[in-house]
C-alpha cells in the first residue's frame, strides 16, 4: 500500500517496476482456506503475528483486510505496468465474497474469536475497500466509542473516519487521543511524539505516532493527489474545527498552498498541476493554470 501511495505522490513508475515481482511472490505465500479467506501467517521474528503494540486486536479480520488491501494495491501496480496479477484477483474476489458473511455483525466487523468489535479491524476494513458505505454508520459508532489501538494504528483509524466523510469526528477523536500527550509536551518543552500513549513506556520520539500530521495535511488542510505525481489534485479543506486554514504541501512539481476561509480560499499551484477545488456551498471548481487564484463560494 505504501508503494502505491509513493507512486501517487511522486509519479515514479520505476519503483513499481522494481517492487512488483517481490510483492506478488510474497503475497502468494499466504494460503487460502475453505471459507474463501486467507489463513493467518505468523511472523518470522515472532511466534505470533503483530498487528499493533496494544492488545485486543481482531486478528482474523485484520489479517484478511490487510491482505485484501495489499493485494488490491499490487493489482493496481499490475495495471500500470501491464503485468499479470490474475492470481491475486482470484484471491481478492474470494475474500470480498466471504468477508461480510463471515465477520459482519450489527456492531461492526468482529470475528467469532473476538469479544467485541475492534477499532483497528473497522479501520482496515474501510481503507481496504471491503466495507461498503451502507456499513459506515455502524463502523463510525465503533470508532467513536472503542479506543483500543496504539499510536501506530491510530493513524489508520483517523484516516478511515476521514475516508468515510467524517473529518470532523476524526478531529474530535484526534484531540481526545493525543490531548494528554500534547499537553504534557507543551508543559515539558517536548517537540516530538511518544512511542506509546504512556510517556514512560517507550521513547519520546517515534515516527509511527506521527499519523495526525498526515491526516491534518490530507483531510483537514484538504490537499491530496488524484493522479500520479500530482498531475491532478484535490483541494477540499475541512472547516468544521476552524474558520480558516493555511496549508502547504511540497510535491515533485513544487509547493501547493491553500489559505483562507470557506468563503474565499487563495490557492497557489506550481506548473503542471490541475486542481479540483471544493468549498462548502459551491460547485467544484477546476484550476488549470500555475500561479495564485482565489476561489470564492459567495460572490
Amino acid at each position: 500500500m505504501g508503494t502505491w501511495q509513493y507512486y501517487l505522490y511522486t509519479g515514479r513508475q520505476y519503483v513499481l517496476e522494481e517492487m512488483f515481482d517481490a510483492y506478488l511472490n510474497y503475497l502468494l505465500k499466504w494460503e487460502m482456506n475453505e471459507n474463501g479467506l486467507v489463513n493467518i501467517r505468523p511472523c518470522n521474528w515472532s511466534e505470533e503475528t503483530w498487528y499493533d503494540a496494544y492488545t485486543g486486536e481482531d486478528s482474523l479480520v485484520l489479517e484478511n483486510a490487510w491482505y485484501y488491501w495489499a493485494a488490491s494495491s499490487v493489482q493496481k501496480m499490475a495495471d500500470v505496468l501491464d503485468r499479470n496479477a490474475e492470481l491475486l484477483k482470484e484471491r481478492t474476489d474470494s475474500i470480498s465474497g466471504a468477508f461480510d458473511s463471515t465477520f459482519w455483525t450489527e456492531e461492526g466487523y468482529c470475528s467469532a474469536e473476538n469479544e467485541r468489535s475492534d477499532d483497528r479491524a473497522q479501520a482496515i476494513a474501510v481503507l481496504s475497500g471491503l466495507a461498503g458505505e451502507e456499513k459506515y454508520p455502524a463502523i463510525l459508532q465503533v470508532l467513536q466509542s472503542v479506543m483500543q489501538c496504539g499510536t501506530f494504528m491510530e493513524k489508520y483509524v483517523l484516516e478511515a473516519m476521514c475516508e468515510m466523510g467524517c473529518v470532523s469526528e476524526a478531529l474530535d477523536r484526534m484531540a481526545l487521543r493525543y490531548g494528554d500527550m500534547v499537553a504534557c509536551n507543551l508543559e515539558n518543552h517536548i517537540t516530538t511524539l511518544w512511542e506509546y500513549w504512556e510517556r514512560e513506556s517507550g521513547t519520546e520520539n517515534h515516527a509511527w505516532s506521527a499519523g495526525p500530521l498526515l491526516i491534518l495535511s490530507r483531510y483537514a488542510g484538504g490537499i491530496q493527489p488524484t493522479a500520479p505525481g500530482f498531475d491532478t489534485c484535490l483541494i477540499a479543506p475541512d472547516f468544521s474545527h476552524s474558520e480558516s486554514v493555511s496549508v502547504s504541501v511540497d510535491t515533485v512539481k513544487g509547493t501547493i498552498t491553500a489559505e483562507g476561509t470557506a468563503q474565499a480560499l487563495t490557492i497557489t499551484l506550481p506548473e503542471g498541476v490541475t486542481a479540483q477545488v471544493r468549498l462548502p456551498g459551491m460547485s467544484e471548481v477546476t484550476i488549470a493554470q500555475a500561479g495564485t487564484t482565489t476561489v470564492r463560494s459567495v460572490e
